[in-house]
């Protein structure tokens, strides 16, 4: 109720929204179990609707932290396709650079939690394909890579034709030199 009253200020007082506050909305409405709300409102700012009295501010893009925030949305909600269908999308948005690395955490991790095993071993390996994935202080989260590594190893079916793949995603972006998988 406070954020509803707080909103309906700052659109008569004609606030424009920030990727800032876009983002805090979409975690607000996540929440509270309201996905739609959250995928809507990013959506209407995009296309420069307004939004429960709001505006985007002229000339501002959606950036990665609304990008991590939805996806993060979706997990959170147990709707994982879904996040995987705006995980595609979100790469041809207007003035969009790319999803973070902490977007490629969350939607792996929360594959896995579903097991969507194949599925999470592609987005690590899309990754590897990402200019993020070149610098050092963009690495996937280590312990989401081992959950990655186990999980293939525990089905059988899936070692021989991801445990490759998988591996060179390790020795490319989440561990050391020296380390294991396995350890």
């Amino acid at each position: 109720e406070l954020a509803e009253s707080l909103l309906a200020e700052m659109a008569s007082a004609r606030v424009k929204c920030s990727s800032y506050t876009l983002s805090i909305l979409v975690k607000m409405w996540s929440k509270r179990g309201q996905l739609d709300m959250a995928v809507d409102a990013v959506y209407g700012m995009m296309q420069g609707r307004t939004v429960l009295g709001l505006t985007w501010e002229e000339g501002k893009m959606v950036n990665a932290q609304v990008g991590c925030g939805l996806i993060g949305a979706c997990i959170h909600n147990h709707e994982e396709q879904r996040a995987l269908d705006l995980f595609r999308d979100m790469k041809t948005w207007p003035g969009f650079t790319g999803p973070s690395v902490d977007t490629f955490n969350a939607l792996i991790s929360g594959l896995l939690r579903i097991k969507m095993v194949s599925e999470a071993a592609a987005i690590a390996e899309e990754y590897c394909t990402t200019d993020a994935c070149k610098s050092s202080e963009h690495r996937l989260d280590r312990a989401v890579m081992k959950r990655l590594s186990g999980a293939i190893y525990a089905k059988r079916h899936l070692r021989k034709r991801l445990s490759e793949p998988v591996a060179d995603v390790f020795r490319r972006v989440a561990l050391p030199a020296g380390s294991s998988a396995q350890s």
